[in-house]
């Protein structure tokens, strides 16, 4: 379901609207970028509503977004995300505190996540992103962390798990399928 730009679409309506439709029960995408007036409280609602099911999460260009959507992101479980941009919602930071307790949350709230797009998110710098990013970092298909906090060194030990990062597993099975079916050697 794509919203994105729905410039009338606040809080109320949304939930209303979004939340309690029995019609979407089987909603896996949802864009709601540009939909300037949703907060925290229409992102919790359609957490809890659809966050479940959903794969594809677009809440770019939200301004009223805070540290609580953060903290909703990552408190219900979102077991299928695969993709999550939060591109441009200047007013998201990361909670303080055990970034290794937050690492843990966001391994187990997003197994399946392969895209994730925090552009402008100036609240998240290397506490916030790395202990959430390097587990998952082999996985990912798509990271993007332009105009965010993260250093130098940050970046440094992202690349450098990537660098040794083992090929890929299609790349490791069609070598072992090929050789299974060559007769045995005399």
């Amino acid at each position: 379901l794509c919203l994105a730009g729905c410039l009338e679409l606040d809080d109320g309506l949304a939930l209303h609207a979004l939340a309690g439709a029995g019609q979407l029960q089987q909603l896996t995408s949802l864009d709601v970028s540009g939909c300037v007036q949703l907060s925290d409280e229409a992102v919790a609602g359609l957490l809890h509503a659809h966050g479940p099911r959903l794969r594809t999460l677009l809440l770019a260009c939200l301004p009223r977004l805070t540290g609580r959507a953060w903290a909703c992101l990552t408190a219900p479980p979102l077991p299928r995300l695969q993709w999550l941009s939060l591109r441009c919602c200047a007013g998201i930071t990361a909670p303080t505190g055990d970034t290794a307790a937050a690492a843990a949350a966001w391994c187990c709230c997003w197994p399946e996540l392969l895209g994730l797009d925090v552009t402008g998110v100036l609240g998240l710098g290397d506490a916030a992103l790395l202990p959430l990013l390097l587990p998952r970092a082999r996985a990912l298909q798509a990271l993007v962390l332009g105009e965010t906090r993260l250093s130098e060194q940050g970046l440094q030990a992202l690349l450098l798990l990537l660098h040794d990062a083992p090929p890929s597993r299609h790349h490791q099975q069609q070598p072992q399928a090929r050789d299974s079916h060559r007769p045995a050697a005399a």
